[in-house]
């Protein structure tokens, strides 16, 4: 059975990107646009859903009672974690996935110190981009190799 990734990602031409790739690289992604989506199938599905990865500044509409610690939006991906997911799964591997990592780990360096979470900055550089989703995933999950994997299609 494949690994299965809840990716919430709010721009769908990224999210399509990511998770062609992921898929390619043998992993079931959950593809979820906007909070709602993702609070529905994490509740319904916990148990089998391995990873999380999740950008953090989206719609918050969704947040209910804790909106205001979104910051207009801006960590509303921090805040249904904080909030949705760890609160019943809190060790489970977690990749951050935003532009705006360096200002998370000023914010709220205790959610970026856990032992289950990676911040990943989507740009450019050093451990970003896919490249630093697949080296997060290589090190929260144990693999080893999806970069060769990936690099060694055949188009």
């Amino acid at each position: 059975m494949p690994i299965r990734i809840l990716f919430l990602e709010d721009e769908a031409g990224y999210q399509e990107y990511v998770s062609s790739d992921l898929r390619e690289l043998g992993f079931a992604v959950d593809d979820c646009f906007r909070i709602d989506q993702a609070k529905e199938l994490f509740e319904e599905s916990k148990d089998d859903i391995d990873c999380v990865v999740v950008d953090l500044n989206m719609d918050d509409r969704w947040l209910g009672e804790y909106k205001n610690e979104s910051f207009g939006g801006f960590f509303s991906g921090a805040v249904w974690l904080e909030h949705f997911v760890f609160k019943s799964k809190p060790n489970i591997p977690t990749i951050i996935f935003s532009g705006y990592c360096d200002l998370l780990k000023r914010e709220k360096p205790y959610l970026c110190n856990k032992q289950n979470v990676r911040c990943v900055n989507k740009g450019i550089g050093e451990n970003s981009g896919f490249e630093g989703l697949l080296k997060a995933l290589e090190d929260l999950l144990g693999f080893d190799g999806l970069m060769e994997v990936l690099e060694n299609r055949p188009y």
